[in-house]
């Protein structure tokens, strides 16, 4: 259960690491300290559908992406486990939510039984305790064991057949490249990640690990968990036009893509062909059309009878005879 209210140090906005954010990573960072997908102990839950509904993303993937982006440049921990669930720690979050009373503790730390068992929980513990005043540091290591041995959480048990599969196969290693609390930064598509298709080589493959080796260089790098959604995203842009926002972006500096316009106007109607070309025999028929119009009226008001010798309705020939 999160509680009603939360501190932020309004000196936030002036954070070195803050202010390296856009727009939308700001609001995923927002998002996170004040949402009720964070519980009481520090730790963040949700999936990448509530964060695209959230963030006012197109698609999960590109949710799933600004939240990884904000959290590395904040130095916080993110994992995504299964297929949709994202778990995200604060380190800092007792600085700011510190428990008034050892009761107040427990309640916060009971939120533990809500987070999935992952990396990123044990990761965090020590770095999430060492904000705490120190007369807590053994009641919180009692309350850790308590909530987390032998327990299980729903989303264990929807996920264990994922997490059989991926037992069998061999660890993903990732290139050397910066790190950033301690995961690395992809400068380049991993052998066996697995790339889509028409990204194993060619354009495709080389200008998507241009843009990690320029991310990496810019410290907004790309991990083995946030490479799988700007994968999908290319994808889904094909390698043309992929290819072309890659180099349009490196070439003015930006650390996003911006979507082809093409891709846009697919996306608005609904379907997967091009914008029709424009015909110009059509505009050639509609100026002779006019052309024509414009002499047939100019008779009519030299001669007061339509064109073609008949009467519109009888009245001027009427007129003309009086």
């Amino acid at each position: 259960m999160a509680t009603k209210y939360r501190k932020i140090d309004p000196r936030i906005w002036d954070d070195e690491a803050f202010d390296r954010l856009n727009a939308h990573e700001a609001l995923a960072a927002i998002w996170l300290l004040t949402s009720n997908c964070t519980k009481r102990c520090g730790y963040s839950v949700t999936t990448t559908g509530e964060a695209a509904d959230k963030l006012r993303t197109d698609t999960p993937a590109q949710a799933l992406n600004t939240l990884s982006t904000a959290c590395e440049q904040l130095g916080w921990l993110i994992e995504h486990t299964g297929r949709t669930i994202v778990v995200v720690a604060l380190p800092r979050w007792f600085r700011y939510n510190p428990p008034t009373n050892p009761d107040h503790l427990r309640g916060a730390m009971s939120d533990l039984r809500d987070v999935p068992r992952c990396g990123v929980l044990e990761q965090a513990k020590p770095l999430i305790r060492s904000h705490l005043d120190e007369k807590y540091h053994s009641l919180y290591n009692s309350l850790w064991i308590e909530h987390t041995t032998g327990s299980t959480t729903p989303c264990e048990h929807q996920e264990q057949e994922q997490e059989q599969e991926q037992e069998q196969k061999p660890p993903l290693i990732p290139p050397e490249g910066k790190r950033l609390g301690g995961r690395k930064w992809l400068t380049e598509i991993p052998d066996d990640f697995g790339p889509p298709a028409g990204f194993e080589a060619g354009a495709g493959r080389e200008a998507a690990d241009r843009w990690l080796a320029y991310r990496s260089s810019n410290r907004q790098g790309y991990t083995v968990d946030t490479l799988k959604p700007l994968l999908y995203t290319l994808r889904d842009w094909g390698v043309e036009e992929a290819v072309h926002a890659i180099g349009t972006a490196i070439n003015a500096g930006h650390t996003r893509l911006q979507k082809p316009l093409q891709t846009r106007s697919r996306h608005r109607r609904g379907g997967g062909v091009p914008d029709p070309e424009p015909n110009p025999a059509r505009y050639e028929d509609v100026g002779s059309a006019a052309s024509e119009m414009h002499t047939l009226v100019r008779q009519r008001s030299i001669d007061g009878k339509p064109p073609n010798g008949d009467d519109y309705d009888g009245h001027a020939k009427a007129t003309d005879s009086g």
